[in-house]
């Protein structure tokens, strides 16, 4: 498998440790090494959609979306466990159905494609083993429609509708055989099963293969709740490379898998659009542009599909942000650049453009995480509400009333309380221009002290100071020193 990092040097660890195994979290992320079972269980019940709670980094959370099966006694049956985690806390309120019949359980439908393409059809592999072939397969699903998209992956998988069942209440059948997982969650074992049902899809003979070699596929015109800011400039750059440019959301499946089939390079911001990769054949080059600084799952696919596959860094963070929730600033880094030169690719202008989107950002910013739980946890240096709140209307004031005021890549890293919580210190990340924003900040600290007094309640409003945080660069510094020794000291024992 040819895998390259292009990514910033603060995550290379990261990566490196996945690869190599270095990291006990990723110790299990292989190859099964072994054919996958199917177990059977008598008398079980399927369940439909329901709450529960999952395990989580050590972490109990609760989960409004998961299912599985229940044995004769209706007991949780952990083979049935979604990506979601086990279902401790369920409620049987209505009576249970009995039909006399023997099914595979094929898992959750999950109302997003991304998800479902990875984690819905997990066990599907099951069905088109010569044992299983004259089974109906049990879906879990919500009350809600069916997605469009389900329904074609099903049909152009050859699987006819009268031998899929959809389970939305708890229905016990005479025997369901519950197939292992083709991938476990959370960096666990993977087994080239999974590729099974992709496969009969790419192999249908009645959708033609594409015509494009090179595809980047695009998230501008995605009109979901992860916001993305910038990543029209990284677009122009694969357009001017001869790479068509796609929007997958208004595609259909089938479309999509005829792009696949003729595909030998694909590129996305790492996420939903990457999947469509399992579709291809043999020997395509992904590259999974990062949009934010978690760890790129991406990483799994490529095992799993055999990608020739890059990581690339094309991500500036102002504040910590969630995979699926954004918002994302993204533009041409250097690393993309030097991803492009190393495949005689035209390169783009590298900037940091979060001055450029500043603005929309953090009112976007705002609004997915002001009111919600998980700021708290993005922000876990602000330890009680009114940090958070405080924080908050900082960022608020640059975006609407600090406009005047040059943006240079401006990051808090913290924000502490002193003396007694009558004055706050905000810490900015060092970088080029910053003394003369810091100028400018301090200049302005009376204003901002008396907006913030305006927009939250507080009996005494503490008193705003700006600092220079240089500590990831000096972090960087020490490690660029020990590398270079590191390589002196290799010099040396080899002559």
């Amino acid at each position: 498998l040819l895998m390259k990092l292009y990514v910033y040097p603060q995550n290379k660890n990261m990566y490196d440790e996945y690869i190599e195994h270095s990291n006990p979290r990723y110790a299990n992320s292989k190859d099964i090494g072994r054919e996958l079972e199917v177990h059977t269980y008598e008398n079980a019940v399927v369940l439909g959609q329901c709450k529960g709670w999952r395990t989580e980094d050590g972490i109990n959370r609760f989960s409004e979306i998961n299912s599985g099966c229940l044995d004769t006694d209706n007991q949780w049956i952990k083979d049935s466990e979604t990506h979601f985690g086990q279902v401790d806390d369920y409620q049987i309120d209505t009576p249970i159905e009995y039909v006399d019949e023997e099914v595979l359980y094929g898992g959750f439908i999950i109302p997003h494609y991304g998800h479902f393409l990875t984690q819905s059809v997990l066990r599907l592999w099951a069905y088109f083993k010569n044992d299983y072939q004259g089974n109906k397969i049990a879906f879990s699903a919500g009350p809600g429609d069916i997605p469009q998209y389900a329904k074609d992956f099903f049909a152009l998988a050859g699987i006819a509708k009268e031998n899929i069942i959809f389970v939305r209440k708890p229905t016990r059948f005479k025997k369901v055989l519950i197939p292992e997982k083709a991938v476990m969650p959370d960096w666990g074992y993977y087994s080239k099963e999974f590729l099974v049902p992709f496969h009969k899809i790419r192999d249908n003979e009645n959708i033609a293969a594409g015509t494009a070699e090179r595809i980047y596929m695009s998230r501008c015109k995605f009109g979901g709740k992860a916001h993305c800011f910038g990543e029209e400039a990284i677009e122009e750059v694969f357009r001017k490379n001869g790479f068509k440019i796609v929007y997958p959301e208004m595609l259909t499946l089938e479309e999509q898998v005829s792009l696949m089939k003729g595909a030998k390079h694909l590129a996305a911001l790492n996420g939903t659009p990457l999947n469509n990769g399992f579709f291809a054949y043999p020997g395509l080059k992904v590259w999974s542009l990062s949009r934010c600084s978690s760890f790129n799952g991406q990483i799994v696919s490529a095992y799993l599909a055999g990608y020739d596959a890059a990581f690339i860094d094309v991500y500036y963070d102002i504040l910590p942000v969630a995979h699926a929730v954004g918002p994302f600033v993204v533009g041409v880094s250097k690393e993309l650049n030097q991803a492009l030169k190393e495949e005689n690719l035209l390169p783009g202008t590298a900037e940091e453009p979060v001055d450029k989107y500043f603005a929309g950002w953090i009112e976007t910013y705002l609004a997915n995480y002001l009111d919600d739980a998980s700021l708290a946890k993005l922000l876990s240096v602000c330890r009680d509400k009114k940090e958070r709140r405080m924080l908050a209307a900082v960022f608020s004031l640059y975006a609407q009333k600090l406009t005047w005021l040059r943006i240079w890549w401006l990051i808090c890293w913290k924000l502490s309380k002193k003396e007694k919580k009558q004055k706050y210190k905000m810490f900015y990340k060092n970088s080029k221009n910053i003394k003369k924003t810091m100028e400018g900040l301090k200049e302005s600290a009376g204003f901002i002290r008396s907006q913030v007094a305006k927009t939250i309640n507080l009996r005494i409003t503490p008193e705003l100071i700006f600092e220079i945080d240089d500590s990831l660069e000096y972090g960087e510094k020490i490690e660029k020193i020990l590398k270079e020794l590191k390589n002196e000291g290799s010099g040396v024992n080899e002559e």
